[in-house]
């Protein structure tokens, strides 16, 4: 990757257009922020983000995605402020969800790292963040919190105009991180990759190595989960895993030390997300394509079944049916 600092100076104010929702770049320290109200507009940005950090084809770059309800920092669970009074032994926690959980398993369960993506998946807190590698994944998950699923009424009335957009603190957020440029800033310039589980990199972030800290295991770095599970690979699911300091990964790309993190946010218009919940309909995208079974499916089809639209069109459908068709008139022959 490009040595030095992943963007220029950009004074505050000068903006860029995407689509028609005025979009500021403001420069956060290094992190890029960037406004979007369309699916258009969020793939804009991304594309920025891209012609910044690898303007040419042989730039190495991996971009995840990660969906936030709202601009969250990016601290994973056992680090945020609610679970520190607990002061969890992480490994404790590891070696009994392990010994109760073998029941539920198939076979030894897997390696532990396995163990510990399950722990993530359960509830567990760790120290992990979960990305993708779609965009329009983690799109959705930025948007679904806005969006009540046991109610379409809401939604269909939000649909009906544009309203005035609104870009605050409550607004989703879309983060955008070169994985790559997060292991080159923990071990140096020859590792911008992204590891894959087992090797030496990786090791010292398990539970019981991070319980002896080194600087080998301090600052976070991006990592591939086996595919091992249906929700990860509907997700295109990664990981982050946190060392052993407990700073926020936003927050150490936005220190001076953290200059060469390439790490980026789309803030999302709060005022329109109806209208950026129905592309992604439109697109394919939702819970049952995201989290892959039945209870999914069926919140997908009663959610459905609430249109009004769905609703209209069944009545047509029923009134043709009763009415029945029309028969032709028979031609009768004229005399010769």
């Amino acid at each position: 990757m490009l040595k030095g600092s992943p963007c220029d100076q950009i004074p505050r104010g000068l903006g860029e257009t995407l689509g028609s929702v005025e979009t500021d770049l403001i420069e956060l320290t290094m992190i890029l922020e960037y406004q979007a109200g369309t699916i258009a507009q969020v793939l804009a940005a991304v594309r920025k983000c891209s012609n910044r950090w690898a303007p040419r084809p042989q730039d190495p770059e991996e971009l995840w995605f990660r969906g936030e309800k709202a601009r969250y920092t990016l601290l994973p669970g056992l680090y945020r402020a609610h679970n520190l009074p607990f002061k969890y032994d992480e490994e404790d926690l590891q070696e009994r969800f392990k010994a109760r959980g073998a029941e539920f398993v198939p076979g030894d369960g897997g390696t532990a790292w396995d163990w510990y993506f399950r722990a993530q998946h359960y509830g567990l807190p760790t120290r992990l963040l979960d990305w993708t590698d779609s965009l329009l994944a983690a799109t959705y998950f930025a948007a679904t919190g806005h969006i009540d699923y046991e109610d379409r009424r809401p939604f269909d009335r939000a649909r009906k105009a544009r309203r005035r957009a609104i870009f605050d603190a409550k607004s989703p957020v879309v983060w955008v991180l070169d994985a790559g440029s997060l292991n080159r800033f923990a071990f140096g310039d020859q590792y911008d990759q992204v590891f894959a589980l087992g090797g030496v990199g990786t090791e010292p972030y398990l539970p019981e190595a991070v319980n002896q800290p080194q600087s080998k295991n301090q600052y976070p770095i991006a990592i591939l989960p086996r595919h091992s599970n249906d929700r990860i690979i509907g997700q295109q699911g990664s990981f982050t895993i946190h060392g052993h300091e407990k700073v926020a990964l936003d927050e150490l790309a936005s220190r001076p030390e953290g200059s060469t993190i390439r790490l980026a946010r789309i803030v999302i218009d709060r005022g329109n997300v109806a209208h950026l919940w129905r592309e992604l309909e439109r697109l394919g995208v939702s819970r049952a394509s995201l989290f892959p079974g039945l209870d999914s499916l069926a919140s997908v089809i009663k959610w459905f079944g609430q249109s009004s639209g769905v609703t209209k069109r069944r009545r047509r459908r029923m009134a043709k049916k009763k009415g029945g068709p029309k028969k032709k008139a028979k031609k009768v022959p004229r005399g010769r």
